[in-house]
């Protein structure tokens, strides 16, 4: 593994530090470049150059996450402006737009999260009126059964409700679950990581590509993901918490330019698999 963060003199002869990590992989036959990015339009202008030189030396494109071709959001539009420079370089390039949000399930257990504290709270409070009406004194038992009722209740509330927070403030555009304690990851940047790594090794071999690749993809993602590649045993047991994700897998979507219709269009959909 290689990396290197110096682009190349600018006109006045000194190095320019890039600030995000750019780590070379092998898959195979196929020579992986990591890049880190910022997946802003700001930032696509600032570093323009730089990345036309990797799309002019690259033979196969990987992008983040989507949607790309049809939003309006700064994500979006990071990656069309990637997306017009392959264009420019040429129509046969194709660009790979997985899936790797989580799965909808876990949602669902959100939803019984918030039904099951707001059960256990209203169970809870309305023992004393119970009581009240059944002329019944409180005994030991029933002030500390509505204790535990309150305290689990609202302790689910409070998780449920963090979650929604964290989700308001988050800068991915896109839906996301944050009960990463409960599914032994530490982060969903490490799930992310975990699937990215899952689809560009499934991807690579299922098409034998060869020649140059370039993954486009945050910052935060690239040294995780070169672990991740590194470690395909690691990989397959951190799977073994989601197995949904081995039996359904994932899909990728491979985009090329219509020069017809003047626009980026699916050519195919491959389902990506963890095993």
């Amino acid at each position: 593994m290689k990396y290197s963060n110096q682009l190349p003199e600018d006109d006045g002869g000194f190095k320019i530090e890039y600030p995000y990590l750019r780590l070379d992989e092998r898959i195979g036959n196929l020579r992986l470049r990591l890049m880190g990015v910022a997946h802003t339009p700001e930032f696509f202008e600032e570093h323009q150059d730089l990345f036309q030189d990797e799309v002019n030396k690259t033979n196969h494109i990987f992008f983040e996450d989507g949607p790309i071709f049809d939003s309006d959001i700064a994500f979006a539009k990071f990656f069309r402006g990637i997306a017009g420079q392959v264009r420019e370089k040429n129509n046969r390039t194709p660009i790979y737009v997985p899936d790797i949000s989580l799965p909808k399930s876990i949602d669902l257990f959100e939803w019984a999260q918030l039904g099951t504290g707001l059960s256990l709270i209203a169970a809870g409070t309305s023992m004393p009126f119970k009581n009240l009406i059944e002329k019944k004194n409180y005994s030991r038992r029933d002030l500390l059964k509505m204790g535990a009722h309150l305290s689990s209740g609202f302790f689910l509330l409070s998780s449920y409700y963090g979650g929604k927070e964290r989700k308001l403030y988050s800068r991915d555009f896109r839906e996301e679950s944050y009960l990463d304690d409960l599914l032994a990851y530490s982060t969903v940047t490490d799930y992310r990581n975990l699937v990215t790594a899952t689809n560009l090794d499934f991807i690579s071999n299922y098409l034998n590509l060869k020649g140059n690749a370039t993954l486009f993809m945050g910052g935060a993602h690239i040294s995780g993901i070169s672990a991740y590649l590194n470690k395909p045993t690691l990989r397959a047991k951190r799977f073994a918490y989601l197995p949904q994700d081995l039996v359904f897998g994932r899909k990728v979507k491979e985009f090329r330019y219509s020069q017809d219709a003047d626009k980026w269009k699916q050519t195919r959909t491959i389902h990506s698999r963890a095993v």
